[in-house]
Order: C-alpha cells, then sequence, then structure tokens
C-alpha cells in the first residue's frame, strides 16, 4: 500500500505523532515506502532533524522553504502531487491540511482515497470561545462533502466525531510510542538528587491550546506556599504567554526532551484539548508521574488516582501538585501504573497493522458506496 502524508502542523506533537506513523509503515512489509509531504510552520524543526525523525525508509518533501506562504504552496504541492503521482492512501494530519486536502482531492478524483486526523478538533478545545467553537463545527461538517473517511488517534476522538460529525465514517488509530529500551533513557527518578530542587514540568509548544497561562499560575501558588520548586517549560513558542517563575528549555531534539522529562518530579499538563497527546504518552512511558487536565484524549491516558491525578483548576493543579510532591510513594505508583498502561496499550510496534486495517476497512466502505 502506497501512503501519502500531509500536514501543515509540522511541529511538535502533530509531528511527532505523524512521523511515528510513517516510520512504522516504512519498516512494515504491507507497505511501499510511505511519502511525508508538509509546510513548516515558524516553530518546526529543521529538515534534517524531520529526517532523523522519520528515518531513511521514508521520502520526505518539503513544499514550502519557510512558513511564509505555506497554506498556498501546501494546497499547490497538492495539486502537483494528485496530477502526477497515484497513491493507494492519501492522509491528511490536522485541520487546515484537512479541509484544502479534500478540496483538492475531490475535484481531481482522489475522494475516495482521502482519509482525515484531525489530531483534536478545534471545536472541542475549551481555550477557544463558544462562537468560534461553533464556526470550526460547521466547517467540519461542511467538509464531510468533500470526504467522510476520519481516523481518530484516541477513542474518545472518535467517540466526539460519532455524536457530532453525523456522516462521517470512522477508524480509530491510536497515537502510539516507541517504548525505551533497556540501557536507554533512564525511568524518572522518584526524588531529586541531593543538590538538585525537586522539577515541574510542561511539555511541548508555548500556545494558547496548552494553557501556559494556567501553568504560570499553579507556579505562582505552589512558590507562594515557601515550596522551592523549579517549574521548567520543555519546549517553545509565543514566551509572552508565560510568566517568571517558569523557565524554558528552548526546542530540543526528542533525545534531549526525553532526558529532560526523565529528569522531572512530575509533568503538570495542561492543555484545554487533545487527540491523544504524545507527551504525555512518552512521559508516562519513562514512568515520570502526571498531573493534567480533564480533556478528551488527556482521559484517555490519565485515570484518575490509577495512572495519574486531574484537574480542572488551579486550585486542583496545584493541590494535585502538591499531594505529589510531599508524597514519593504516591508519585512511585502512579509513574509505574501510567509506564505499565503504555506498555500495555500504546506500544509504536502496533501502529502500522492498525493502520493497514484502518485504511482498509475506510477504503473498502467508500468503494461500496461509489
Amino acid at each position: 500500500m502506497k501512503v501519502l502524508h500531509v500536514t501543515e502542523a509540522a511541529s511538535a506533537g502533530v509531528l511527532t505523532s505523524v512521523t511515528t506513523l510513517a516510520r512504522m509503515q516504512a519498516a512494515d512489509p504491507a507497505f511501499e515506502r510511505p511519502v511525508l509531504a508538509y509546510v513548516p510552520r515558524a516553530d518546526s524543526p529543521d529538515t534534517a532533524a524531520i529526517r532523523a525523525l522519520v528515518g531513511d525508509g521514508v521520502e520526505l518533501r518539503q513544499w514550502s522553504p519557510g512558513p511564509r506562504g505555506r497554506i498556498v504552496r501546501l494546497t499547490a504541492g497538492m495539486v502537483r502531487t494528485l496530477h502526477r503521482e497515484r497513491f493507494d492512501v492519501i492522509h491528511l494530519h490536522s485541520s487546515r491540511a484537512g479541509l484544502l486536502g479534500r478540496l483538492v482531492a475531490a475535484p481531481l478524483g482522489a475522494r475516495s482515497r482521502v482519509v482525515y486526523s484531525p489530531h483534536c478538533f478545534s471545536f472541542d478545545r475549551t481555550d477557544i470561545d463558544p462562537l468560534r467553537r461553533a464556526l470550526f463545527l460547521r466547517l467540519e461538517r461542511s467538509a464531510l462533502r468533500l470526504g467522510r473517511a476520519l481516523v481518530l488517534v484516541s477513542d474518545s476522538e472518535a467517540r466526539t466525531a460519532t455524536a457530532l460529525l453525523a456522516g462521517s465514517r470512522t477508524a480509530t488509530v491510536h497515537n502510539r510510542v516507541a517504548l525505551p529500551q533497556p540501557g536507554g533513557t533512564p525511568a524518572a527518578p522518584t526524588t531529586p538528587g541531593p543538590d538538585a530542587r525537586p522539577t515541574v514540568v510542561h511539555i511541548g509548544r508555548i500556545a494558547p491550546q496548552k494553557r501556559p497561562a494556567l501553568f504560570g499560575e499553579v507556579a505562582a501558588r505552589v512558590r507562594a506556599q515557601g515550596e522551592d520548586v523549579r517549574f521548567l517549560w520543555i519546549g517553545d513558542g509565543d514566551r509572552d504567554l508565560l510568566q517568571p517563575p517558569v523557565e524554558v528549555t528552548g526546542w530540543l531534539d526528542a533525545e534531549g526532551v526525553r532526558a529532560r522529562t526523565a529528569q522531572a518530579s512530575l509533568v503538570l499538563f495542561t492543555s484545554a484539548g487533545e487527540g491523544l497527546p504524545m507527551a504525555l504518552l512518552e512521559a508516562q512511558a519513562l514512568g515520570v508521574p502526571v498531573v493534567a487536565s480533564r480533556v478528551p484524549g488527556v482521559t484517555d491516558l490519565v485515570h484518575h488516582g490509577r495512572t495519574g491525578l486531574l484537574g480542572d483548576t488551579a486550585e486542583e493543579f496545584t493541590r494535585a501538585a502538591l499531594t505529589l510532591l510531599h508524597d514519593e510513594d504516591a508519585r512511585r505508583r502512579l509513574g509505574h501504573d501510567g509506564a505499565d498502561h503504555v506498555r500495555r496499550r500504546f506500544d509504536a510496534s502496533r501502529l502500522a497493522a492498525d493502520s493497514l486495517a484502518a485504511y482498509r476497512t475506510l477504503l473498502t466502505e467508500e468503494e461500496t458506496e461509489r
């Protein structure tokens, strides 16, 4: 099976999800060499870094030299590629690529081969005002006329599609993570070193969706109680959205992110909405205990009191963070059970087979209805 992956969200978690999927497909004999085409954002890694993520088995195509004009170049790249080449599956990732890709594919006769993964529906994010959420929902519903096959990355995202996008055809291919290998990045320590402060981290892009102001408020509340705790954002983005005492690492490569995450006392994940967050998958795989938002996508991974703690408000996050910072046994237990959950349910070794089954199901349904 020959697959073209297309995204304009070539950074942070979406990029990790797409490159992991393409890399695992490239290692499976059921797939021809996958193609990943993208237009970079301002915060996208350089081509060499993305090449390192996908490996040599994936053909990487950059349709724009930079972020300027990337939407026009994405559209032009789709038109040019679909005129010249035939793919069994055209897999569109994130909302803009999903809409533009379907607009291009339908008149070119490729509609029946298109599938779309939103990686978190915009209308399902709590940081967006109700009017814009209603608009995004209307756009998603309208786009179904151009292609109804959706590949969702979590069970909660699939339930949202079934409930709100009548007429869509869905399959679930969970985001998955390559598990740490023996002798690789060490499991997270349960206590800080003799000269180290406890460290609470968030991981990803500094953007409204991740609610950095909420992370900063929790940091201030914890510090106001006299706790000598370091708050660190692993990633980068709009630093104006963060205030001291939060520190920022800047963008790191994948190994750097894993190393910093493994050293954390806990992850405080304040996101307003997710598909199935790769940052949490990777943190839990490393055995780091998690405090996270009670939102779809996150609740697939964090079962309150079992694989982490959930909260809704700054007060709840502060209380949960302090509880874990003061209780080594609880950190150890939640870290262990979170890692076990990821190991049992979200191992990347199943990703190629899952995606192949989803593609075959969705494409067969499309052919039957034609």
